[in-house]
């Protein structure tokens, strides 16, 4: 009964108290905003040894590794790597590169691809942040490297019957086999006779 006779001897003296003291409340309480979290994202970066442009994009894109640990930088030399090679030619189709465009070094981050050293410097950290933040994110490269990897098996090649028969030869080789034959032609040949040695 208390507290009633308070509430409202409070609201005759001071007209305003309920509207201070519910500005004050909302204030006081501390907003919640949603912060956006970044999300894994992969980059694929191809380049070839003794290319210039390609040296100083690898050594952009290991600067701003630990910046963006989200982000997954996978290189590819396709200077002697015919894997490398028809990945980087799927990977052109798939992102509709024509022929002529086709050079290293190239980036592919999501839906987009870079080429050339020039735009691959201005445009990749703007990328990298922009599909880390991005619901929608799609992982197009990652696909197409999915699908050639399903249409390209490792192939495990079959020695060549000289290298088995070699091996066979060395394995057989094995050294109680061979002292007990060696003992056994020495043994004969100390009996005199094949048929005496046989018999005991």
């Amino acid at each position: 009964m208390r507290v009633l006779e308070l509430m409202r001897l409070s609201s005759n003296i001071f007209p305003g108290f309920y509207i201070l003291a519910l500005t004050i409340l909302i204030l006081a309480t501390p907003l919640i905003v949603p912060v956006a979290q970044s999300q894994a994202i992969t980059v694929y970066c191809f380049v070839a040894k003794g290319c210039e442009h390609c040296a100083r994009v690898e050594d952009y894109v290991n600067s701003i590794k630990t910046k963006y640990p989200e982000a997954t930088f996978k290189i590819f030399d396709i200077s002697n790597n015919d894997t490398n090679i028809e990945l980087f030619v799927a990977l052109a189709k798939g992102f509709n590169i024509t022929e002529e465009s086709r050079e290293v070094p190239t980036v592919f981050i999501g839906d987009t691809c870079l080429i050339g050293e020039e735009e691959i410097v201005k445009n990749l950290e703007k990328l990298v942040l922009k599909y880390s933040y991005d619901r929608e994110y799609r992982d197009k490269a990652g696909e197409i490297i999915i699908a050639f990897i399903e249409q390209h098996p490792p192939i495990v090649p079959i020695p060549p019957l000289v290298s088995v028969v070699v091996a066979a030869f060395i394995d057989s080789l094995n050294p109680c086999a061979f002292a007990t034959i060696v003992l056994l032609i020495t043994y004969s040949l100390q009996s005199g006779s094949s048929i005496r040695m046989l018999t005991t």
